[in-house]
């Protein structure tokens, strides 16, 4: 379940992470943050579940039915391996054993176990020690604090020479947690293939909303277009002001300002108000908004169905080539396009503002983009 909470947060702090790269919204980075300190925790703590088995006790259930069974055993203890992680400071130890049953053969097996500085000499390479076999068809043996049963010397001359019998992790044994997710070597592709699944969908429920400009972005990086772009891509600037309106319930604004990766439009702070706000918008996702540095004026107001939004493309692409800026001049300088009432006409106009490293120009169009010059 750890894993599995590991892959659906890393999933999601990923996605809020491409979001926040690709689109520009910020507010994504709180799922970012969260979820990507949260994944390192379950990640941590699944490591740490792994390597730290449950330690069954003499007392368990599942070791006392395994007595009533017949399956108290002695064992060998062949070496002993410290594994380089501690539990509040006790170290885990890894222990192999040569286990002798009186039902079948003798095998070797191995088995952490975590053990203080007190315990280490009882672990001495040779020593007998007594342990229950949890179950008749797995190697799972529990240690027991007591004399060992028969002889107090390994019956057999070379026990490294008997098979290893390791532990299947999958397995359904007596006293012993089994993960919900299949945890075996056996498994380690479908295992792999189901983190990989829960973590993409995690992701996608985060990206869902920004898919389309996720999409328009990265295709703008690898093919070095602008159909992502407010100013430059067709029909981008008309779907930043649907997103407005459709967000806040208005069409009422008085200025646009449309750059390439996000857009900022000043409006009433509600229907028929005279105060105003600066909304701040990346993708389908429109910010709070904060009051307007300098407040406008009633009369600044029009209505965002007043204007022609695919003309913009058009009137740059005029801007730029009557001020005979190349592309490549145009690449990585700033760009955008800015619409609001005329205070001297008092008509609605289209603003489109160039720059590059040595020149700079703008151009000026009307409401349905008809060009009315530099």
């Amino acid at each position: 379940m750890l894993r599995l909470l590991a892959a659906a947060l890393t999933g999601a702090c990923l996605a809020a992470v491409l979001v926040v790269a690709l689109v520009g919204d910020q507010s994504r980075l709180w799922i970012a943050i969260p979820a990507g300190i949260a994944a390192m925790l379950m990640i941590t703590l699944a490591l740490a579940a792994a390597s730290v088995p449950r330690q069954v006790g003499p007392q368990d259930p599942a070791v006392q039915r395994a007595r009533a069974e017949g399956r108290l055993v002695a064992a060998t203890v062949l070496s002993l391996r410290r594994t380089g992680t501690s539990v509040n400071d006790v170290p885990l130890y890894e222990v192999e054993l040569l286990v002798e049953p009186t039902d079948r053969a003798a095998y070797r097996t191995t088995m952490r176990r975590l053990l203080d500085a007190s315990q280490v000499g009882g672990f001495a390479s040779g020593r007998r020690v007594a342990a229950v076999r949890l179950a008749p068809d797995a190697p799972d043996v529990v240690l027991l604090d007591e004399p060992p049963v028969g002889s107090s010397v390994a019956s057999i001359d070379d026990p490294h020479s008997v098979d290893h019998w390791d532990s299947d992790p999958d397995a359904h044994v007596p006293g012993r947690t089994r993960s919900l997710i299949p945890v075996g070597r056996r498994h380690r592709f479908s295992r792999r293939v189901l983190f990989v699944a829960v973590g993409a969908g995690a992701a996608a429920a985060v990206a869902r909303p920004y898919f389309h400009d996720i999409a328009l972005r990265g295709r703008d990086l690898v093919a070095r277009t602008h159909d992502g772009s407010y100013v430059r891509g067709r029909g981008r600037a008309a779907e930043v002001v649907r997103v407005f309106a459709a967000a806040r319930g208005d069409t009422t604004v008085t200025e646009v300002l449309l750059y390439d990766g996000w857009a900022s439009i000043t409006a009433p702070t509600a229907t028929g108000a005279t105060t105003y706000d600066t909304f701040r918008i990346d993708g389908p996702h429109v910010g709070s908004g904060e009051p307007a540095t300098i407040q406008p004026e009633p009369e600044d107001e029009f209505d965002l169905g007043d204007v022609d939004w695919d003309a913009v493309p058009r009137v740059f692409g005029a801007a730029r080539t009557r001020n005979g800026i190349t592309e490549d001049e145009m690449r990585g300088n700033i760009q955008h396009a800015g619409v609001r009432r005329d205070p001297s006409e008092g008509d609605v106009r289209i603003g489109v503002y160039l720059s590059t490293d040595y020149t700079s120009g703008s151009l000026e169009a009307r409401a349905d983009g008809a060009i009315i010059g530099e």
